[in-house]
């Protein structure tokens, strides 16, 4: 009799490891970046590059890619996840942007 006491025993503590376990699961939350900057520096042969780094600024689900360091370049690049496209802008000089 007391043999199956502890069979059992050890099957409820395990349906309940298991129950616990996959409940646990179920509750994460990913996580979500509201916004960030990553820069790409550029390496040949173990040596660092000379030329303009390559920043993604993220913020609002939009991706924005810039080759140095100003932002208002003549020509942009976006990504919009929201919208689910992508952009490519031409600024001219006198300010107009295409």
């Amino acid at each position: 009799m007391q043999k199956n006491y502890k069979k059992y025993l050890l099957s409820i503590i395990l349906m309940a490891t298991t129950a616990c376990s996959l409940f646990a699961q179920r509750t994460k939350k990913t996580a979500v970046i509201a916004e960030g900057v990553v820069t790409y520096s550029f390496r040949s042969n173990g040596k660092e590059m000379r030329g303009a780094p390559l920043h993604l600024f993220f913020k609002n689900n939009i991706a924005n890619l810039v080759q140095g360091k100003n932002q208002e370049k003549k020509e942009g690049q976006y990504i919009d996840y929201n919208q689910q496209a992508t952009y490519q802008v031409l600024t001219l000089k006198d300010g107009s942007r295409f």
